[in-house]
């Protein structure tokens, strides 16, 4: 059994010292993060130094540092608040059913990982100061991609206009490699009846 321990203040380095041998530190400065960590395992957050109680203690099957690119990210994995595996199956069943659905309604395709909204964005760019904001939102999709693959999406989003201005409209981004890849060779699409956002942009206009 070992022991992690985390704190949002700074740790002296005698304890450093006792935490190396015979457990892990996660030093998280942010409230908001320490509290969704503390929502996600089910602790207790302990306001003073003190013995915590056998409630207030939780388990996780594994906690690792894995590096990707150059950010360190820590993982947790299992626990008593671990994602239900049924809800999670419910819910890709539903998506499928959902796809489905779409395509038999209309069986268009366009170009996936964010090639689309980054194509369109760019061709609203000419018309950005009459609407502003609006190419800003349609980025939401691949800035999320690159996000949540833990990648610099600034960066990634830059490089994907600079190339979609040479005449490449379905290069998007790679969650596996980083980088660019050409969503119509590698076969990745999306339906075309999810991308009509006609109302919603008319609606964004209308708000004033």
């Amino acid at each position: 059994m070992r022991l992690m321990l985390v704190t949002g203040s700074a740790v002296s380095y005698l304890s450093l010292h006792f935490i190396n041998r015979y457990g892990m530190l996660l030093k998280i400065l942010s409230k908001f993060e320490l509290r969704r960590l503390c929502r996600v395992t089910g602790v207790t957050v302990l306001a003073r130094v003190r013995v915590p109680m056998a409630e207030e203690i939780k388990f996780c099957d594994v906690v690792e540092t894995v590096e990707i690119r150059d950010r360190r990210s820590v993982f947790r994995q299992g626990g008593e608040r671990t994602v239900n595996y049924l809800d999670e199956i419910e819910r890709s069943i539903d998506v499928a059913v959902n796809n489905v659905k779409s395509f038999a309604k209309d069986n268009r395709l366009v170009a996936g990982a964010g090639a689309f909204e980054i194509e369109l964005a760019r061709s609203l760019l000419a018309h950005g100061e009459r609407i502003p904001g609006l190419t800003q939102s349609l980025q939401i999709i691949p800035r999320t991609l690159d996000e949540n693959a833990g990648f610099d999406s600034t960066a990634e989003i830059a490089n994907l206009f600079a190339l979609h201005e040479q005449s490449s409209a379905t290069l998007g981004f790679s969650v596996e490699e980083g980088g660019q890849i050409d969503a119509a060779e590698e076969r990745i699409f999306d339906s075309h009846a999810i991308k009509l956002i006609r109302l919603a942009t008319d609606a964004a206009l209308n708000d004033k």
